[in-house]
This record gives C-alpha cells, structure tokens and sequence, in this order.
C-alpha cells in the first residue's frame, strides 16, 4: 500500500512518514519513492488530516491542496513540521535530484466543451479540465499528467498518447502523440510526426503545458 500507519519514527532513505498533527506529533503513515497518492479518493478519513512531514534524504515531496495532482502547493525535500497548504488531498514522492512533475491545461477556444485526455506510462490518464474537482476548486487548474525523470532524454522519451473528445463522447480525428524528454534543467516537449492535429497547439511555462483546440 502506499499510505500505512506506521510506528516507525524516522524514514529510510526512500521514505517518508506523515503525521496527523503538527510538529511530528499524532498517528504517523508511512510512504515511499515512486508513490503517488490521491488521498481524497483512496484514503478519505486522512483527506485534510496530514500536517507534518519527515522526508528521507532521497526524496521530495510534492504536496497537493486539491485531489486529483491539481497544481502544486508545496515541495518538501526536508522534514517539515508543519505542510500548510490549508489541507493536503493528495501527493507525489519523487527522488529528489532527478525527477519532476509535468502539467497540463486544455481549453477549447471554440467554446464547444472539448475535453483533453493524456495517457502516458507510469500514471494512466488524466482528463483536462478535470471531470470530477473537490467542490470550489476550478476544473481547469494544471493537473499532472506525467512525471518525467532527467534520464528521460530526446533519445529515451516519455512518449504521451492525446485524446481530444467532443462533448457528444466522439473522439476528433487525428488524436495525437507528444514525446516529452529533459534537457537543458527542463522539459522539452516534441510532436511526434504522423500523429499530430491542426487543430491542437500548445505553449510551455515552466513544467506546465499549455494545450489549445483551435
């Protein structure tokens, strides 16, 4: 499981123990590098109730207001005794020097209500602008998609797969692909020929991209 209480009282190296209340104090559960956990959805009775972090030395933490991976809140690579990010719903574990989170938005200029599907290996998929939100929060905020690590480069990419869906449930045709690779301290994303569309572009800020059905 990703999330188990725990009575240990220091993490491993690729570990991290969250506790219930401030300062390392109350119940404590135990996760581990690689874990990504939507606490919201698969552990409800500690949505909202994990306030303090230890975070072991070869990790970081990324730490999420809303379920779902919505856009970060917070990153953690040392303890932290107190999160406070007004609850936390949902994490990411990642190793802290070699690996990041990317985002994304999709909008359809059109005004048709299109929604954006990313599939990519290692975190299923992740629908855009977000079918199922946390009441008050938008469904449009960036959601991760993938997490991309720095070996993943131009040569060995994550490949992406694309899904543009009109509001009667019909896929638009073409759907599409993206390669997306790190270099140069960042994400880099490039179409993949034979599977791209006209109709999709994108533009990039930081780890977050931005798609637009045109």
């Amino acid at each position: 499981m990703s999330l188990t209480e725990t009575t240990q009282t220091n993490p491993e190296p690729t570990q991290v123990i969250f506790y219930e209340g401030r300062d390392f104090q109350g119940k404590a559960y135990l996760s581990t590098l690689g874990s990504k956990v939507d606490i919201y959805r698969e552990y409800r009775p500690l949505n909202d109730k994990l306030n303090s972090v230890k975070v072991g030395r070869s990790c970081k933490v990324l730490a999420y207001y809303a379920a779902g991976f919505g856009k970060p809140e917070k990153e953690f690579i040392v303890d932290t005794p107190d999160i406070d990010i007004r609850g936390m719903s949902s994490f990411i574990v990642l190793s802290k020097d070699g690996e990041h989170a990317i985002l994304f938005t999709f909008s359809d200029s059109t005004g048709e209500g299109r929604t954006m599907t990313l599939q990519s290996a290692g975190f299923g998929s992740v629908t855009q602008p977000n079918p199922q939100p946390e009441e008050g929060i938008d469904p449009n905020n960036p959601r991760v998609f993938a997490t991309l690590k720095v070996t993943d480069i131009e040569s060995t990419p994550v490949v992406t797969a694309i899904f543009v869906r009109k509001t009667s449930g019909e896929y638009e045709d073409p759907n599409g692909a993206l390669h997306f690779y790190w270099k140069d301290g960042k994400p880099h994303a490039k179409n993949i020929p034979d599977y791209g569309s006209a109709n999709l572009t994108y533009t990039q800020d930081g780890n977050v991209f931005k798609f637009v059905w045109r």
